[in-house]
């Protein structure tokens, strides 16, 4: 297996040092816990799944118990599913993408996957199925349209293609009717309820809220509880009724932070915003009560569900499975379940000469491997919430890592047991950060760019300093848009960079019609000088010197007939001003702009198909391919370059 991997690279310069990607455990995030029908044993099962591109998702089937069976989607391309629902008794109809649906059979444990004819995107929660006609509804974003697929599991066929016309791109959850129609939730910049007429096929859309904090009201709304006359409450809003699309304000809770999720008889149940505390709502008295504190269990409103016996069980985001007593608040089950794997790893960065650090993908977690002895391990949880670490630094023999989707800065001592949260901690929090896109340092002070929350436009830059512990913040300097990467300038000691209109995942309406480039002032933060991107450019980028003043630029546009894609440029700092869309160059074919600045004036690391070459831009001329294989990801460290692809990290020592 490991003379396999490797022979997947080749390396035309040296033979690299490397060691084995450690497995972590499976991440169970964004994906709801399903309460199926019982079992033949009568027992309650339970379905949740994993998000893995390299093994593939990991399917959980557990019962009330905590029994499972496991499930592994080791097809390509089926990385996850984030919506499910149940046909029969052992079938169930999975969906990640919306250019098609996986029909599993949970006795044979067989698969296959179905075409569904809408464009492909990521599906979150809330897929629907209407039993009377077999009929599946979706919706996902691939941009700039919102877009939805209706599909008949009967003749595995898409029923329809449809688009809609809304800024709320993402769906949150579905709520059946119980008269053939269904509402669907769906979130981004506001929110909007979508319903469904299964047998007609009509869809009808009402907008609820024009804006909504995915930290906080996004929260709240992002599952919901019917009455008994079949109108869903909305925390801090009322009672919406699906019929008509209004909301009737004049009740609610007293205590409006409170996610509910399910509803048994009488009671709902629901997790208070933030806290991870259990509670229950009796309908008949209004009265609420504290049930349980879930927070260290790692249970909330996705992966909870009921049981028949007056359970709630769930599964955390790393694959715990636990189960309360709602009468008393035990917790009677806790049980680690069997689910391990190898993720993506987002960064990978050099501790000492022996010793990697690496950080797999929307796990929250981060491992430790080891050159000289191949041995390596799960470190555990890096950073608070989910998500995962997208920026890493090693400055003064600490590393630091920056983590999606709360922006933090954690600061970890290699020295030291790895022991979340005192060892890595966090050192800084923007409040409005949300993905770290962009990274510098000084060698004592770190600097990073978070794009603000999903549904909003701008950015937040943030330094640390790694002497004194200081952390401060800018929240959006260039209004109305993103900052991308970052280039400390020792000189003027300042902040290169570009942007892009874009807000995250293009989750609001662009404003501005053109990206900029600016200065940083790197004690401030303040902006200096800026100036309008390229003509037709939508993101710009700044990567390194090229000397006299002069940059290595990136630009991102609709510039001629070949399409939209990357073009590079000089860019002049000595008067700030972008050059004509005449002057932009690409590169050579295979290039999508993937390149860093390789430690030498002019030169620089580039990605060009599978080829990993050093090139000197101010020829511009292609001067060494390092590495050339599939699936390859990459970092400069120093005069090292760290390469790593599916399973196997490697280091080219001294090549720069």
């Amino acid at each position: 297996m490991k003379g396999k991997l490797e022979s997947r690279v080749s390396w035309p310069v040296k033979r690299p040092l490397s060691v084995a990607i450690p497995q972590c455990r499976e991440p169970f995030v964004n994906a709801q816990l399903l309460r199926l029908t019982p079992g033949d044993d009568g027992l309650d099962r339970y379905w949740i799944s994993s998000w893995n591109s390299v093994d593939g998702s990991l399917g959980v089937l557990a019962n009330e118990l905590g029994e499972e069976r496991l499930y592994r989607f080791r097809s390509a391309g089926l990385p996850g599913f984030y919506s499910v629902v149940q046909s029969d008794q052992n079938t169930l109809w999975l969906c990640g993408d919306l250019s098609f649906v996986v029909r599993l059979d949970l006795v044979s444990g067989r698969y296959e996957k179905f075409e569904t004819g809408a464009p492909g995107a990521l599906v979150f929660a809330g897929m629907a199925y209407d039993e009377p006609t077999g009929r599946l509804f979706a919706i996902a974003y691939p941009p700039p349209r919102t877009m939805g697929f209706v599909f008949d599991i009967g003749t595995c066929k898409g029923v329809k293609v449809f688009e809609l016309q809304t800024d709320n791109h993402y769906m949150r959850s579905s709520y059946a009717h119980g008269d053939g129609t269904y509402s669907i939730e769906l979130q981004s910049v506001g929110m909007t309820m979508v319903r469904w007429h299964a047998a007609s096929g009509e869809i009808e859309m009402f907008p609820v809220v024009e804006k909504v904090n995915m930290r906080t009201t996004g929260q709240q709304l992002y599952q919901l509880v019917s009455g008994d006359d079949g109108r869903l409450y909305m925390p801090e809003l009322g009672w919406y009724d699906p019929a008509t699309g209004k909301i009737d304000r004049r009740w609610r809770h007293k205590n409006d932070k409170i996610t509910w999720f399910t509803r048994d008889a009488d009671m709902a149940y629901g997790f208070e915003l933030g806290t991870g505390k259990l509670h229950s709502w009796h309908f008949k008295s209004n009265e609420v009560k504290l049930i349980a504190d879930c927070n260290s269990l790692g249970l909330d409103y996705m992966n909870s569900a009921l049981t028949a016996s007056g359970r709630l069980v769930g599964v955390s985001l790393a694959g715990v499975f636990s189960r309360i007593n709602l009468a008393n608040g035990d917790l009677e089950i806790s049980k680690e379940l069997p689910t391990i794997g190898t993720q993506v790893t987002d960064c990978v960065v050099r501790i000492d000469k022996e010793r990697i650090l690496g950080t797999p993908f929307v796990t929250q977690r981060f491992w430790e491997a080891n050159l000289r002895t191949g041995k390596g391990f799960d470190c555990g949880l890096a950073a608070p919430g989910n998500g995962e670490i997208l920026r890493v630094w090693n400055v003064g023999g600490k590393v630091y890592m920056a983590a999606y989707a709360g922006g933090e800065l954690m600061e970890y001592d290699p020295a030291r047991h790895p022991h979340f949260p005192e060892n890595p901690r966090v050192v800084a929090k923007p409040p409005t950060g949300m993905r770290p896109v962009g990274a510098a340092d000084d060698g004592r002070r770190i600097f990073y760019c978070c794009s603000s929350l999903y549904g909003s436009l701008g950015s937040v830059v943030v330094s640390y300093d790694t002497k004194t512990g200081l952390a401060r913040y800018h929240d959006n300097p260039l209004p109305d848009h993103q900052i991308q990467e970052l280039f400390y300038d020792k000189k003027s000691n300042s902040l290169l960079c570009g942007t892009t209109i874009h807000a995250d995942c293009k989750s609001a309406p662009a404003v501005a019609e053109r990206s900029l480039i600016a200065r940083l002032d790197a004690d401030t933060l303040e902006v200096l000088e800026q100036c309008e991107g390229p003509e037709g450019s939508d993101k710009t980028a700044i990567y390194g010197p090229l000397g006299g003043n002069r940059w290595l630029a990136v630009a991102w546009g609709n510039f001629d007939s070949g399409g939209y894609g990357p073009r590079w440029f000089v860019f002049d700092a000595n008067t700030f001003t972008a050059p004509a869309v005449a002057s932009l160059q690409y590169l050579a074919e295979g290039w999508w702009g993937r390149q860093g600045y390789a430690g030498r004036v002019g030169h620089f690391l580039v990605l060009r198909g599978e080829r990993v070459e050093v090139w000197d831009m101010r020829k511009p001329k292609c001067l060494q391919l390092l590495a050339e294989g599939p699936g390859l990801h990459t970092s400069i460290q120093g005069r090292d370059v760290l390469l790593w692809e599916s399973h196997r990290v490697y280091v080219l020592e001294g090549v720069l």
